[in-house]
C-alpha cells in the first residue's frame, strides 16, 4: 500500500514538472514574437530620428542671405534659416584679420553686426571719418527682413544700409574677389566711368570709392548741360537802345511838327497845341499823342 502511494505522488510530481516545463515554453515562444514585433518599429523610430537630426543640421548650415560689412575690410556673414551667423569670410588681407580677431559664429546677425562696430579696428577705421556699408543679398522677405532689422537695431545709418535681390551680382562679387558690397559700388562708379576696371579700385576704401562715385557724377552733370547762349544770339550784336528813343526833331503818327531854329528864338507848332521858346535854342510843339519840349522857357501842349 505504501509503495502505491508513492507511486502515485511520483506520477502527479511527474506532471506538475510537465506543466512547468510546457509553461516555459510558452512564455519563450509569447516573448521570442512581441520582441519580433519590436525590433523593426525601433529601427524605424531610430530612422526618423537620424532623419530629423539631419534635416536639422543641414537647415542650420544652410545659408539663406549674407550681409556684407565694406569699410576698408571686407566682411560677409552667412546667416541661415534661424537668424544666426554660421559662416565669416574676409575678402582682402584686413578682412582676413579682422575676421580671425571676431567671435560672432552661432551669434544673432544684429548682435554680430554690433559686435563688429565695437571692435578696435573697425572703432579706429570709423574716428579716421571712414564710411562703413552693409549690403543685404537674399530672397526678397529674407533680406528686406534682415535690412530693416540691422537699420533699426544697429548702429549703422540706415542710407548706409542696402539690400541686393540679385544672386548673380553676389557670384560675380565672389568669383572676383570681392565682397558684395563693394563689388556693388565699382559697378556703380564704372556706370559712370567705364574706364575704371576692378583692379584699380580693390585697395580702395568706401570712402575713396563714394568720393570718386560723386566726382564722376559732377563731371557727367557738367557735360551735360547745354552752353549758356547759342552761338548764333552770343555773336549778334546788341541791340541799339539810342536807336528807339524818340528824336526831338522827327514827328510821330497823329501828333503835329514844328521846328524853329535861330539865334534869338525858335517856336514849334503842333496840332491842338502850341509851343515857344525864346533863347538859343530849339522848340517842339507836341500835340494829341505828341510830345514837346523846349529849351528856354517852352510851354507845353495840353
Amino acid at each position: 500500500m505504501k509503495y502505491e502511494l508513492k507511486a502515485a505522488f511520483d506520477a502527479i510530481h511527474a506532471g506538475e514538472d510537465l506543466r512547468e516545463n510546457a509553461k516555459e515554453f510558452l512564455h519563450k515562444k509569447l516573448y521570442a514574437k512581441k520582441r519580433s514585433l519590436r525590433r523593426p518599429a525601433l529601427a524605424m523610430a531610430c530612422l526618423a530620428l537620424l532623419l530629423l537630426v539631419c534635416a536639422g543640421y543641414f537647415s542650420y548650415y544652410t545659408p539663406v542671405a549674407a550681409v556684407s560689412v565694406d569699410i576698408n575690410p571686407s566682411l560677409e556673414l552667412d546667416v541661415n534659416l534661424y537668424d544666426r551667423v554660421i559662416r565669416i569670410t574676409g575678402y582682402n588681407e584686413e578682412g582676413e584679420g579682422l575676421a580671425e580677431t571676431l567671435s560672432v559664429l552661432h551669434m544673432n546677425y544684429s548682435d554680430a553686426i554690433n559686435a563688429i562696430l565695437e571692435s578696435d579696428p573697425v572703432v579706429s577705421y570709423l574716428q579716421k571719418d571712414e564710411l562703413l556699408e552693409v549690403t543685404v543679398s537674399g530672397n526678397d522677405e529674407k533680406s528686406e527682413a534682415i535690412s530693416h532689422c540691422i537699420s533699426s537695431q544697429t548702429a549703422v545709418e540706415a542710407g548706409n544700409v542696402h539690400c541686393c535681390k540679385s544672386s548673380e551680382d553676389a557670384a560675380k562679387a565672389h568669383a572676383a574677389g570681392f565682397s558684395l558690397g563693394k563689388y556693388r559700388a565699382f559697378l556703380e562708379l564704372q556706370k559712370l566711368d567705364p574706364s575704371v576696371e576692378v583692379e584699380s579700385v580693390r585697395g580702395l576704401t568706401m570712402r575713396q570709392i563714394r568720393d570718386r562715385i560723386a566726382q564722376a557724377a559732377s563731371s557727367e552733370s557738367e557735360s551735360s548741360q547745354p552752353s549758356s547762349l547759342p552761338e548764333e544770339e552770343a555773336s549778334a550784336a546788341p541791340e541799339d537802345i539810342s536807336s528807339s528813343a524818340p528824336d526831338p526833331s522827327s514827328s510821330a503818327e497823329h501828333c503835329g511838327n514844328g521846328q524853329g531854329n535861330g539865334m534869338g528864338n525858335g517856336q514849334g507848332n503842333g496840332q491842338h497845341g502850341q509851343g515857344h521858346g525864346q533863347g538859343n535854342g530849339q522848340g517842339n510843339g507836341q500835340g494829341h499823342h505828341g510830345q514837346g519840349g523846349g529849351y528856354g522857357g517852352g510851354e507845353k501842349c495840353r
